[in-house]
């Protein structure tokens, strides 16, 4: 019975967390990685450390290749588009970070 009703709450946790992931990515304008129920507890934890991991470097990377990858579709508008969204994505990495570890992890 207890463990129904821990379990419970760690997956409604994982739920929002989850659902918090999404939003703040698709406010930047990036796609959310689809993330995989762990099959335990370690699985989890290496997901949530590794999907971390990945969130902050594509945050730091994105200051870089999001000005060139818009200027390449839009031209000059676009460069200035992908500064606003690579400084937005190297801002919320953190947070997206966290959101995707907790959501592993829980």
């Amino acid at each position: 019975m207890v463990s129904n009703v821990i379990s419970g709450g760690f997956d409604s946790v994982s739920k929002i967390t989850g659902s918090l992931y999404t939003v703040v990515k698709n406010v930047g304008g990036d796609k959310a990685t689809e993330m995989k129920k762990p099959d335990h507890v370690i699985d989890g934890v290496y997901q949530g450390v590794k999907g971390g991991v990945s969130e902050l470097f594509s945050g730091v990377t994105g200051i870089f290749t999001k000005p060139i990858e818009k200027t390449k579709e839009e031209g000059a508008k676009g460069f200035f588009k992908g500064v606003g969204s690579g400084l937005f994505g190297a801002i919320s990495a953190p947070v997206t970070a966290t959101l995707r570890a907790g959501t592993s992890i829980t």
